[in-house]
């Protein structure tokens, strides 16, 4: 099942319910706690004796080896990732291309698949120690799954899969680019990083080792090779600068806005569309569905929101031919049936401009 239709359901689902607009009280404040102190050496994940309550994190601390290890990452050979977005999920399919970027090691042992700012990865092996089923686990298969985004989860509940049967294979010495994380492969394993937490792991058949800096890690300040022709391009924006253009929208009511959906961080053109959705809002008119802005960059520069108000899952999508056209839904309920109404906008010479009127029903926010 792949991850950008569970993502956009989900969210979906979520906004049918109006969180509360007031945060809880804070409590009150006394002496931080002291940061753990820093370990000469990473520590490999062991088995507990126990099995958790219930499925946490990984607790990661800062070691001095890391930088070191992690560096490793921006001194392979940079490929470009426009030839990661093939992948089989099923035995009885051939092939096919997705949003997703994916890879598989040469050994054919490890595999991942991801976004921007998430991957999973899954080892083959019989010597890895598994992690165990926690108490309150959701149902499904427990599977040895690393879902690594800002932290390291180990062992996932997974009632579809969630990694392709086969991708295309990462050379060993080669740095592969999801957005702010990267992998290295290597004979030894893989190694991958998250920029923006300065966190990371090493995964081969016999170990996951948890990563955590002590000082900053440095991005990978290197531009992302591109082969002409390929359906697929390298991010050129990321999640920082999306919650950065956040930060300017309009914001009357107080509302937290947060990056939603896919977006189009690997598309070719030089016009790129992401969403902006929040769940705590005022549900008197009972939106069917999270309202969302739709943010426009022009090569990797923020332009601003299409629309002067979010709508109910407003989404966007250049246009195929003309890379100046935006064609735009939002979804709305008519007589009891779900229905998505479409209008149009334009991009040019910096300025959007709506050619189409909102549709009179869609109910703005903000």
């Amino acid at each position: 099942m792949r991850w950008g239709t569970l993502t956009a359901t989900a969210l979906i689902l979520l906004a049918s319910g109006c969180a509360p607009k007031d945060p809880a009280p804070s409590p009150p404040s006394g002496p931080s706690s002291p940061a753990p102190a820093a370990l000469d050496v990473a520590v490999p994940y062991t088995r507990p004796a126990q099995p958790p309550q219930q499925s946490e994190p990984l607790v990661v601390q800062p070691s001095r080896d890391a930088q070191a290890r992690l560096s490793k990452i921006t001194a392979g050979k940079l490929v470009d990732s426009g030839n990661f977005h093939a992948s089989r999920w099923r035995e009885d399919e051939p092939m096919g291309l997705d949003d997703h970027i994916s890879f598989m090691t040469p050994s054919g042992h490890i595999i991942c698949t991801g976004g921007s700012n998430w991957i999973i990865c899954y080892a083959q092996s019989a010597t890895l120690p598994a992690p165990p089923r926690p108490v309150q686990s959701p149902s499904g298969n427990w599977e040895p799954y690393i879902e690594f985004g800002d932290e390291i989860t180990y062992g996932v509940a997974a009632g579809n899969p969630m990694l392709p049967q086969k991708a295309n294979v990462l050379p060993y010495g080669s740095t592969l680019r999801f957005g702010d994380i990267e992998c290295l492969s290597a004979r030894d394993g893989i190694t991958c990083v998250n920029f923006a937490s300065s966190t990371g792991f090493h995964l081969s058949r016999d170990d996951l080792t948890p990563m955590r800096t002590v000082d900053s890690m440095p991005v990978d300040s290197r531009v992302e090779p591109r082969t002409p022709g390929n359906a697929y391009c390298g991010a050129v924006v990321s999640n920082a600068a999306i919650k950065t253009a956040i930060t300017a929208l309009p914001n009357s009511g107080g509302l937290h806005w947060m990056p939603v959906g896919t977006g189009d961080f690997y598309t070719c053109h030089d016009l790129q569309l992401f969403q902006a959705g929040t769940n705590d809002y005022d549900n008197n008119h009972q939106m069917p569905a999270m309202p969302t802005y739709v943010l426009a960059f022009d090569r990797g520069r923020f332009v601003g929101p299409i629309t002067d108000h979010a709508y109910s899952w407003l989404r966007g999508e250049v246009d195929k031919s003309d890379p100046t056209l935006i064609h735009l839904t939002v979804h709305l309920i008519r007589n009891d049936k779900s229905a998505n109404p479409q209008f149009r906008a334009r991009y040019a010479d910096g300025r959007i401009t709506l050619l189409d009127s909102v549709p009179p029903d869609a109910v703005p926010v903000n």
